[in-house]
């Protein structure tokens, strides 16, 4: 039997569904022929698909030493270090991934990526609208702006009008809407097109001339630009971040209808987040392990967990008020979040909106976070008034809560 041979009756059996069958056989091919990178790039990759990581790792990882100048399997092993926790092997595979086949989408964005996680800013932005090639199908997609107007350079705009719109989730949104300043500064007469759930909070910025729900007809304009493109116009740096908070506020009509219904006993009022929107089972905590808080005394806890498209949550072990019904977009969210004394998140959008607020955060992260958390740091540059509570290992939970739990009793 030959390489070819072996490889193709496992990637049958693979296509077939018949995944135990195809891991022998791509463990016998290995075995076979020690010195091919295939039979170990192939293995590696479906047991990182069957969750298998430890396993993978060590595939991919002899793979990629056989193999090293080949980008896609310098690839694959960047992929299952960012699984097991590792950022600073992942970034260095994906560098290399980078450097041997720079057409690769995945590996420029992970190597920006992980170079703004670890703080290295001129590097991360240089990559970073690599993002574009991975998420086809946006609602708001940059070649439907390309279509009718080029994309700003970060030029003077002299009166120009320009559009700046959503390109990412309602996170993204919030954290580099605080750019429309600057954008005006540069002589923009600014256009949002952004989700309509975002339309209302964003506009207590004051900055732009209209705001354009997604899917509606967008104004005549000269350019357009991402809103996660800013960063990278502006050169931003860890020493000139624009973190001045707030920068956005309350409906004060809102607000004060909320306040009617908060406790007036001197308990600690504070919001409680669990599960994300977007990828929930990435960005969320088991509920059970949230039950620990209920044992703090003098707090309140409201529940600014919000339903999202019929997406189920299981409860959380802890008296709280629940008017999550009540919220229809993120002004509503921001009208109960101001009356809150602290907000408890894990990574949401809830997060950004508290941050953006001044509002007093605690954010919940993994191991390895989400590039803007970057790495061992307890503060975010982004928001000034957030405290993170860091994972020590992935899937571990306990010890930020019960951090969680000590910093609570100590307000």
């Amino acid at each position: 039997m030959t390489i070819k041979e072996a490889l193709n009756l496992a990637n049958a059996l693979k296509a077939a569904g018949r995944t135990p069958e195809a891991v022998d056989a791509y463990r016998r091919a290995s075995e076979l022929f020690p010195g091919s990178a295939e039979p170990h790039n192939n293995l590696g990759n479906t047991l990182r698909d069957m969750g298998n990581l430890a396993e993978a790792a060590r595939e991919l990882g002899l793979a990629a030493a056989l193999k090293p100048n080949d980008g896609m399997v310098q690839y694959n092993y960047g992929n299952v270090l960012a699984d097991i926790g590792e950022p600073r092997k992942a970034l260095e595979a994906y560098s290399r991934a980078a450097k041997l086949k720079p057409d690769l989408p995945g590996a420029r964005w992970g190597r920006s990526w992980f170079s703004l996680l670890h703080g290295d800013f001129v590097e991360g932005w240089k990559d970073y609208h690599w993002h574009w090639a991975m998420r086809a199908g946006e609602p708001l997609h940059r070649t439907d702006f390309l279509k009718v107007s080029p994309e700003w350079d970060g030029s003077e705009l002299g009166g120009k009008r320009i559009v700046l719109y959503a390109d990412q989730a309602f996170g993204d949104a919030i954290q580099f809407v605080r750019y429309l300043p600057m954008v005006a500064q540069r002589g923009g007469r600014i256009i949002v097109a952004c989700h309509i759930q975002l339309i209302r909070v964003l506009q207590t910025m004051g900055v732009a001339e209209q705001w354009v729900a997604s899917g509606q007809a967008v104004p005549a304009h000269d350019v357009n630009c991402p809103l996660t493109t800013l960063p990278a116009l502006f050169k931003t740096s860890l020493a000139d971040m624009p973190a001045k908070v707030p920068y956005l506020t309350a409906d004060v009509a809102l607000s004060r209808q909320w306040r009617k219904r908060m406790p007036a006993d001197g308990r600690l009022k504070v919001g409680l987040v669990w599960a994300g929107g977007l990828l929930p089972l990435h960005r969320s905590i088991p509920p059970t392990l949230l039950a620990p808080l209920a044992t703090v005394p003098n707090v309140w806890f409201c529940s600014v967990q919000k339903k999202i498209d019929g997406q189920k949550y299981d409860p959380v072990p802890i008296p709280m008020a629940d008017w999550t019904d009540e919220l229809y977009d993120l002004a509503d969210t921001a009208a109960l979040i101001d009356n809150l004394d602290l907000i408890v998140t894990i990574d949401t959008s809830v997060a950004h909106l508290a941050g953006a607020m001044g509002k007093r955060t605690w954010v919940l992260l993994k191991n390895v976070p989400d590039w803007r958390w970057m790495l061992d740091r307890a503060d975010s540059p982004w928001y000034p008034t957030m405290r993170l509570f860091r994972q020590p290992r992935p899937g571990e939970w306990s010890e930020p809560i019960a951090q969680v739990m000590e910093a609570l009793k100590n307000l």
